[in-house]
């Protein structure tokens, strides 16, 4: 190990200035992101009490705690820049998609991270993205602390600070086993999907700006209404009643929710609002046939080709989305952006094979369309037709891009 992972050691962290601490830090950030295929976030300090860490993703940021940053113990904000490194990670699959990822889990994360992030305990510690990063953090600060061990000697307190770390995690699962039963981590991956559900139907509605406002407030009617009706309709009821029984107007009614929604997230690793509203606002434009391909977590070297593929990646889970969703009129808009979108790829991918005769394309025929432009400009090299099946690819997903009959009617 050379002298960045060394002076995570607590010997040696103990004699490193604030600023050191920090660039080690972003050095540990930079080693994670290059592993998971993503930009670095710009280590920050933040002096809210409040606030352990937490992963800003407008500026692509992480911040840290200044006392935390200041402790002689090192392991908490090894482990805390770790987890939130994991959020950006999650980002970056939610927006770009990575094969490495299966589709559910893109859908779970994105159900979660868009609307339907939870702050009640236990579900807080256990919704798919939160704990995801607790175990990808706690395991990968494990591992360094094993081989540094090795290298530099036992590291004084860190057994203490992983047992109750341990001993924290194991309680939460208690508590959530005593409310839901053996099944809570379904049922809390469940109430995710009826909060997104939720907060996207009110976003359409009130806008998504008044969602945020009330987000808390549909996270208590799903937590109360659970296995009951969670309907849109039912929730619009429900606050046309208040303001009734109340006397108040939706504005005043909405600046209070703000207000209890600002506190309610408070000293949690992963509330960002901005972030929230703006990739629901994408999801609805992308839902109502406007584009909304710009990725704005992208590498700006990413070609025309891997743009497309993100594109394919998201639109295959919108329309799986929406679906479900069972909204006509936002249903035929995406189909309407998926006829588009596979005109553009088809024409794209003739204009490099002008002389094949093609299907019209469906999402099928297009993915493989890309996957083939993407080899060629990889490669530096054109497939030939006859060699497209070298990459992978079977004959039946080929012929849903050649029309092979035109070609032999051609021949004859």
């Amino acid at each position: 190990m050379n002298s960045f992972w060394g002076n995570l050691h607590i010997s040696k962290w103990n004699q490193l200035t604030i600023n050191e601490r920090i660039n080690v830090l972003q050095q540990l950030e930079q080693h994670y992101a290059k592993l998971q295929g993503r930009e670095s976030c710009t280590i920050r300090m933040t002096d809210d009490p409040e606030l352990m860490g937490f992963y800003e993703p407008n500026s692509y940021t992480i911040y840290v705690n200044k006392k935390l940053l200041q402790s002689d113990n090192c392991y908490e904000i090894v482990d805390t820049v770790l987890h939130e490194g994991r959020h950006a990670y999650q980002g970056v699959v939610i927006d770009k998609g990575v094969e490495r990822e299966s589709e559910e889990i893109v859908r779970i994360w994105e159900e979660n991270f868009i609307g339907g992030y939870l702050n009640n305990d236990p579900d807080y510690w256990l919704q798919p993205i939160e704990f995801d990063a607790i175990q990808y953090a706690h395991n990968e600060t494990d591992k360094i602390y094993a081989r540094l061990a090795e290298r530099y000697g036992e590291n004084i307190g860190y057994e203490a600070y992983k047992l109750q770390g341990d001993r924290q995690l194991s309680k939460i699962k208690q508590d959530a086993k005593y409310d839901y039963g053996e099944n809570y981590l379904q049922i809390i991956k469940d109430k995710v999907s009826k909060k997104n559900k939720l907060y996207m139907a009110v976003g359409q509605a009130y806008g998504f700006k008044d969602a945020n406002k009330l987000d808390v407030r549909i996270e208590e009617f799903i937590h109360e209404n659970y296995g009951k009706d969670t309907s849109f309709a039912r929730f619009d009821s429900l606050i046309n009643q208040i303001l009734a029984e109340r006397d108040i107007t939706r504005e005043e009614f909405l600046a209070e929710e703000a207000e209890r929604y600002k506190q309610k997230g408070r000293g949690r690793g992963l509330w960002y609002p901005v972030a929230q509203v703006d990739l629901a606002d994408k999801k609805q434009r992308l839902a109502e046939g406007r584009n909304s391909s710009r990725n704005e977590l992208s590498n700006k070297a990413e070609t025309l080709t891997d743009k497309l593929a993100h594109t394919h990646a998201r639109l295959v889970r919108m329309m799986k989305t929406v679906h479900q969703a069972e909204q006509g009129e936002i249903r035929n808009n995406l189909k309407e952006q998926v006829k588009l979108f596979n005109r553009s790829t088809q024409a794209m991918f003739q204009k490099e094979y002008p002389d094949l005769k093609l299907k019209p394309f469906k999402l099928e025929a297009s993915k493989v369309a890309i996957d083939i432009m993407k080899y060629n400009e990889r490669t530096g090299q054109k497939l030939e037709p006859e060699q497209f099946r070298r990459i992978g690819l079977k004959q039946a997903e080929v012929n849903q891009v050649i029309d092979t009959q035109r070609e032999y009617d051609q021949e004859r």
